[in-house]
């Protein structure tokens, strides 16, 4: 009894540090391939969204970010910038991982870093964290229509590792993935190491309530 109860004490611990860290640079996982597209969550303004949802010739991009992530806030002008580069032809959403957050919480940090028009979310019971593996923030997942999923990981190559980042990026992963997707072209590589702040498991927060 009292060992389960000290492995138990040493588990929440080591989570509580990764949660204190808060940045750490780690390979996505092989699976899943394909993301359910029918899950429907509300934005935060009310409103129903699919966010693996996209129509034929089109796809679906979902930017897994938080509130107080340096890198994922670092990257605020870059999404805004590929979203409004493939509007029409890329449905975006910004799926926020952080279950405490309020709805005014976000949109408040929308307009603090001039976020777009597209919608945000809050993953509550991390659903789409969950079905997509997602892992770190920023993270990027593009979905093809059906669910496939065309790419998941960096946003671009800016950073080298934690704490070291390029001037400028030199490799333009999602961009490069989006134009061979929309054009009917292969993707040269499917999978990317995205480097940003470890997504906290939803038992943490569970576990601080009781």
């Amino acid at each position: 009894m009292r060992e389960r109860h000290l492995v138990r004490i040493l588990t929440l611990l080591s989570v509580f540090a990764w949660y204190i860290t808060g940045a750490v640079e780690t390979k996505p996982p092989a699976d899943p391939v394909r993301v359910p597209a029918g899950i429907q969550i509300r934005d935060v303004r009310g409103q129903v969204q699919r966010p693996f949802f996209a129509e034929p010739g089109k796809v679906a991009v979902v930017f897994f970010v938080t509130n107080d992530c340096p890198v994922s806030n670092g990257y605020a002008r870059e999404i805004r910038r590929i979203c409004e580069a493939y509007d029409g032809k890329a449905k975006c959403t910004l799926n926020y991982v952080d279950p405490t957050l309020t709805p005014g919480t976000v949109i408040g940090h929308l307009s603090e870093y001039n976020h777009g028009s597209y919608p945000a979310v809050i993953d509550t019971n991390h659903e789409l964290v969950k079905a997509s593996g997602a892992q770190v923030t920023p993270e990027v997942l593009v979905v093809k229509p059906g669910g496939e999923i065309a790419y998941r990981g960096r946003i671009d190559n800016k950073y080298e590792s934690i704490g070291r980042a390029r001037q400028q990026p030199t490799v333009h992963d999602l961009r490069d993935v989006l134009d061979a997707v929309l054009t009917g072209k292969p993707v040269a590589t499917a999978r990317t190491t995205p480097i940003g702040c470890y997504i906290t498991p939803l038992e943490f927060f569970k576990n601080r309530k009781k």
